[in-house]
């Protein structure tokens, strides 16, 4: 028995290669990005995409004859199994068998699963909805979940899974109802290259209209913070100004992206003891104290004991005024070895609001840029801290053969050693800062630390083995731990990767060096926290003190306490040389700035721009750095004819100054010179003395907006506020492809009513649209019978006009007038009729279906 074909050869090889060729172009797309996430794959992505080919095309043939699915989908799976079983039994040895079996089991997997793929595409229409739809979800969380993620490669995926979700579903239909040789199907084939233009058209417009958006969505990926099980991540988060912060969390993920990128220039004034030479410290921004086991991050804790962080807002206090917080000193609980260190930090991309310096902090003024650098530098600040004589940005690892440095470190081993224990540290200090999770994974970090310096007897030993611990060699010379940017991560999802990096891959950046020696340490019973910032490179002399930092210097580390010398830092991350090397010679610090002989805050009352006046309602100021409240406050005019302007951002023009704005005015102008105050002056008689207008050099302008703006952006980079923008991205794309289609089938018919005003053809189409759209159909074998049960149901003329219709295609002779008025009036009629019977909900609900307009095109 012969049998029967359900599809002829030609219409399944036109299955395959419009349906079935775009989709495994899509999976091996697909497979690559597994791949690339899951090692135990062994990037055979592409003999995968095979097996999954073969089962597609083989399901398109094989099923082009009358087969059930469900019966001979069953025979394949015992056939599978039976293989399966058959290799897993096979004495070829037992790794051998092992190893075959799974590698058939893999391709058994691919091969069936192309198989119902293929069926589903060919034969089942709401399968085509449902799996376009899911390829489109799947694949984004493919590229989102593994892989370190790249805007280009995001948005690409993106709209290129688009297209294809709606390109499927279009031809899918469209081939299901043609017969015959589809390949010479001109029309088909010319309605199949339409639709695509049309469609890669509206892709492109869509991603014009929504680039900004995935712009920030595609930058959220590419920084980790999409959600807490991300695969790539940066040591600092992009602002909606621009501006650079550090990440409010630490993630241990697959990937570092670096970039670098001048994030500020700073001069410190520190030495070596009994020294000139430079040492070099670490620049803090902020405190990691605490421990998310189930998103393995790093995070901040406000409420830690004795919290030393200083954290002002520099954008929000004025010019050359100062801000103090001495509890910052009394938290560190440092009283030994301390001596006050300044600094000048003058920020490029660096946000307004953020402030670093090396630990401990204690004190912020802003200050002017200079200016001949208002084109480089953005805002500056001085700061003052408590600084440790024992710290160096080289406390663990020396610049090779720098004697000095290692003698100096021999000596601060000593003094440290010295250092009493914890035994008069509070029970709540000791708790929260030695505070290790609990669980199998933590238990072995245990044990590894009592096996690295359960021997030794001080805190120093105790770092100094752990440090050792991370140099050590393997049989072969080479060393067992090295940094990567790119360490990956366990094969195993919820697998801890702090485990994996100490026991496994040996090799991470500097949050996995750091998160180690954390929990090395608290395991051993060592208070310690991680600090991250800026590490600090000295990489030349020709400017002592002045030190340039990149956006890939944006580091993590650990800090250690020791009783009465307080927190000292600790870089156990093994050095990065492209770290160590700056992308381009640093540039010339930015000197020269003038001494500052006035100072005034207030908001102004009045601007003259013709002679670059301003009135400023004076609240508080400042002569020779003595400091005054201006009681009651006072109108001064200033004189800014040379005035620069600035904001936290950089330099702005005189137009920007408004009324009612917060400035703080300041002056280098010779004539304020010899104008001297003592604290016990009566301020608004010190004002007397003072030139009227007063000329003022720098203008700032204190904008209330950064610090809500950058509460904002802190909130912006949570995870849950960043799922919310993509979802709200994605529901926006959807709605307006929703809308597209659903007006598409009233857009059409209106394109052929228009046309039917001057065609007697299109008056038949925009009828049998029509009828078509309203799902009106009759079994009939000819269009007058058609017509006729047209006419009988609806009361219309339709007989008589396709009996015209049929004249005018198919005769010679011309229609008459009689013929081409009725033609003419046929179609307002005609719907009006239909409208009188069928109510207006019922037209609108068939009018916004697309797949009726699938059907119209694919068989009229």
């Amino acid at each position: 028995m012969k049998l029967r074909l359900k599809n002829s050869f030609q219409k399944s090889l036109a299955q395959l290669l419009f349906i079935g060729l775009p989709t495994c172009i899509l999976m091996f797309a697909l497979l690559r990005q597994v791949n690339f996430a899951l090692a135990i794959l062994e990037n055979n992505w592409f003999r995968e995409g095979v097996y999954f080919l073969f089962g597609m095309a083989g399901a398109i043939f094989f099923y082009s004859y009358r087969f059930r699915f469900l019966t001979t989908a069953l025979i394949l799976y015992f056939l599978g199994n039976a293989v399966f079983y058959a290799l897993n039994h096979t004495d070829l040895g037992e790794f051998s068998a092992f190893w075959l079996s799974i590698k058939f089991y893999l391709f058994g997997g691919l091969f069936f699963f192309g198989w119902f793929v293929g069926v589903g595409l060919s034969r089942w229409r709401l399968f085509t909805i449902l799996w376009s739809i899911g390829v489109f979800v799947g694949f984004i969380i493919v590229m989102t979940q593994h892989q370190p993620i790249r805007i280009s490669q995001f948005t690409s995926a993106f709209w290129l899974t688009l297209f294809y979700s709606v390109y499927i579903i279009f031809v899918s239909e469209y081939l299901r109802n043609l017969e015959g040789n589809v390949l010479t199907n001109r029309l088909f084939l010319r309605k199949t290259a339409l639709f695509t233009l049309v469609l890669i058209g509206f892709i492109v417009l869509l991603g014009l209209l929504f680039k900004s958006n995935f712009e920030t969505v595609g930058k959220d990926l590419a920084s980790g913070q999409f959600n807490g099980k991300n695969n790539s991540s940066n040591m600092t988060k992009k602002n909606k100004d621009g501006s650079l912060s550090n990440n409010d969390k630490l993630n241990l993920s697959g990937s570092l992206n670096k970039n670098k990128n001048l994030v500020f220039v700073a001069h410190l004034n520190n030495t070596l003891p009994g020294s000139e030479a430079p040492n070099p410290l670490y620049f803090t921004s902020l405190y990691y104290n605490k421990y998310d086991t189930a998103s393995q991050s790093f995070l901040i804790d406000s409420l830690a004991p004795s919290n030393d962080l200083f954290q002002p807002d520099p954008s929000q206090i004025p010019l050359y005024f100062s801000k103090v917080d001495s509890t910052a000193i009394r938290n560190s609980k440092a009283t030994l070895d301390r001596k006050v260190v300044s600094t000048e930090v003058y920020k490029v991309d660096l946000a307004p609001s953020d402030f670093v310096a090396p630990s401990t902090a204690f004190m912020v003024q802003p200050i002017a840029v200079p200016k001949d650098y208002k084109d480089k530098f953005k805002s500056a600040y001085r700061a003052q801290m408590w600084v440790s004589n024992l710290n160096s940005a080289y406390f663990v690892y020396n610049p090779a053969g720098d004697m000095a440095m290692e003698s100096f470190q021999k000596s601060r081993y000593s003094i440290l050693r010295t250092a009493n224990d914890y035994s008069k540290e509070s029970s709540e200090f000791m708790h929260y800062y030695t505070a290790v999770p609990k669980g199998e994974q933590f238990d072995k970090i245990r044990q590894l630390a009592s096996e690295i310096a359960g021997n030794d007897s001080t805190t120093m030993d105790k770092m100094l083995s752990i440090r050792d611990y991370f140099l050590q060699k393997d049989a072969a010379g080479k060393n067992l731990f090295a940094y990567s940017d790119n360490p990956g991560v366990p094969g195993i999802p919820s697998a801890s990767k702090l485990t994996y990096f100490l026991f496994q891959n040996r090799k991470g950046y500097c949050a996995y060096f750091a998160g180690a020696t954390l929990f090395l340490l608290r395991s051993l019973g060592v208070p310690s926290r991680i600090a991250a910032g800026f590490l600090t490179v000295d990489r030349s002399s020709k400017n002592p003190g002045w030190y340039w930092f990149y956006e890939d210097q944006a580091h993590a580390w650990v800090q250690v306490y020791f009783p009465g010398y307080g927190w000292m830092d600790f870089d156990t991350t093994i050095p990065d040389v492209n770290t160590q090397q700056a992308p381009q010679p640093d540039g010339t610090p930015p000197l020269g700035n003038l001494q500052t002989y006035f100072v005034g805050d207030g908001t102004i009352s009045e601007i003259s721009k013709a002679d670059k006046s301003v009135v400023l309602q004076l609240k508080n100021f400042m002569i020779q750095d003595k400091s005054f409240d201006a009681k009651p406050e006072v109108d001064i005019r200033l004189d800014a004819k040379v005035a620069n302007v600035s904001t936290d951002t950089g330099t702005v023009n005189f137009d920007a100054l408004k009324k009612g704005m917060h400035i703080t005015a300041a002056s280098s102008d010779p004539s304020l010179k010899n104008i001297q105050a003592t604290p016990t002056d009566e301020p608004n008689s010190l004002l007397q003395t003072i030139p009227t207008p007063t000329p003022v050099t720098e203008i700032k302008i204190v904008s209330q907006e950064n610090k809500a703006n950058m509460k904002n952006e802190n909130a912006d980079n949570d995870g849950k506020v960043h799922f919310s923008s993509w979802l709200i991205t994605v529901f926006w794309i959807l709605v307006v492809v929703i809308i597209v289609l659903t007006v598409t089938p009233w857009v059409i018919f209106q394109v052929l009513v228009k046309k039917a005003k001057t065609s007697t053809y299109y008056v038949h189409r925009s009828i049998q649209f029509y009828l078509n759209q309203l799902s009106i159909e009759y079994d009939s074998e000819s269009p007058e019978k058609y017509s006729r049960e047209i006419d009988r149901h609806f009361g219309t003329d339709l007989e008589k006009f396709s009996n015209i219709y049929q004249k005018y295609k198919y005769s010679q002779q011309p229609l008459s007038q009689e013929e081409l008025a009725f033609s003419n009036q046929i179609l307002n009629k005609f719907r009006k009729k239909i409208n009188q019977q069928i109510s207006w909900k019922t037209r609108v609900s068939k009018f916004v279906m697309i797949s009726p307009v699938f059907d119209f095109f694919a068989n009229k």
